[in-house]
């Protein structure tokens, strides 16, 4: 991997810096290690994209959206959103739900980026496709 230009090997302080950790990601036994080093390289290459878009995942706002859809069902916003209320209160999170698909796996994963708690009028908005400006 090649070093990310414009870093300096040794900050002032003397720390170890991003460089030098990039470099010891790179040689690491652990290949879980030698990709995220990968992902940082490439990242620090292009520093005008979004932290989502430079290690490529989806952004926690815009899987929550998509979570909320599948689930939402038929019938007016209103009825929609009180559907996706009504199984947000019931359900109960158990870690074996994140293996298990349909309701009960998308339920585990609004629990797990914290979007359980969410109100029927930003539901609404979600739904409704209007920009929702809370995370």
């Amino acid at each position: 991997m090649a070093k990310p230009v414009g870093l300096p090997m040794v900050a002032d302080d003397g720390s170890t810096n991003l460089a030098e950790l990039l470099e010891r990601l790179e040689q690491s036994d652990d290949p879980n290690a030698r990709e995220a080093g990968r992902r940082w390289a490439e990242a620090l290459k292009r520093p005008d994209r979004r932290v989502a878009d430079a290690f490529g995942i989806e952004p926690s706002r815009d899987r929550r959206d998509r979570i909320l859809r599948n689930l939402a069902g038929e019938g007016s916003l209103r009825k929609q959103a009180s559907t996706i209320l009504q199984k947000a209160r019931r359900y109960r999170p158990h870690p074996a739900d994140r293996v298990i698909g349909g309701e009960r796996g998308l339920l585990w994963q609004l629990y797990r980026i914290g979007s359980l708690d969410l109100s029927e009028r930003l539901i609404r908005r979600i739904l409704g496709g209007r920009q929702a400006y809370l995370a």
